[in-house]
Order: structure tokens, then C-alpha cells, then sequence
């Protein structure tokens, strides 16, 4: 105990960090966390919308394909999830025309700026918010 006592008095201090050094670098790590966490998964959100547009495109092409071909958009078994299975694919399809909607399906759901996405026969390009999705 006469160490101890010495070393305090001496001047000396000890190595290592004191709790409030512990708790303060603590609550910064949880303010950065609670900024970017949020940031992060809108950013994933995002990238999977690529998802609906490559397979709405993709079945576009196959559409057209199908009228050059047979001059008719019917006779094509179409997908009815995309490629990553992120979202759900509908088709209206006619003889002369189509419509092809991606509507978000799972975690993918809580994308509400880009919920669904539709393109049509003559290249018509909608989703939930006009401008900022396609």
C-alpha cells in the first residue's frame, strides 16, 4: 500500500485510460454510427432499384423481340420476379401492347421513393416518384 501511495504522490501517473476516456470515445463512436447507419441503407435501397430496371429492360427486349418476330407481344412466359428477387414483375400483355410493372417486395419495400417502376410498349418510363428513379 506504501507503493501505491508513493507513486500517487510522486507525480507519477499511470498508463492506460481512465472510464470517462472509455465513455466519451463510446458515445462518439454511437453518434458517427447513428448518422451513417441510416445512411448506409438508403444507399443499399438504392443500388437494388438497378434490379427492377435491368429486368423490366431486359423484358422489354424480349417483348420487342417477340412482335418482330411474330407481330404480336403474346406467347412469352415472362418473368415474375426480378433477377435478384428484390422486387415482383407484372405484365399486362395484348396482341398490341404491353406493360411491364416491378413493384418492391420484401426489405426492398421500404424504398418509398422508388417503390414501383413501369415501362410500356411505346418506351414509357414511370415510377413512384417522376424524375429521380429511372
Amino acid at each position: 500500500m506504501n507503493g501505491a501511495l508513493l507513486s500517487v504522490r510522486s507525480g507519477k501517473r499511470s498508463k492506460g485510460f481512465t472510464l470517462i476516456e472509455v465513455m466519451v470515445t463510446v458515445v462518439i463512436i454511437a453518434i458517427i454510427a447513428s448518422i451513417a447507419f441510416p445512411a448506409y441503407q438508403q444507399m443499399v435501397l438504392r443500388s437494388h432499384r438497378s434490379d427492377a430496371i435491368d429486368t423490366l429492360a431486359t423484358t422489354a427486349q424480349l417483348l420487342e423481340r417477340q412482335f418482330t418476330e411474330t407481330n404480336s407481344y403474346t406467347g412469352l412466359v415472362l418473368p415474375t420476379t426480378s433477377t435478384n428477387g428484390y422486387y415482383s414483375i407484372s405484365a399486362k400483355v395484348t396482341a398490341a401492347s404491353y406493360t411491364l410493372t416491378a413493384t418492391a417486395t420484401g426489405r426492398q419495400a421500404k424504398d418509398t421513393e422508388c417503390k414501383t417502376f413501369t415501362i410500356d410498349n411505346t418506351g414509357q418510363k414511370t415510377a413512384t416518384t417522376a424524375g429521380v428513379c429511372w
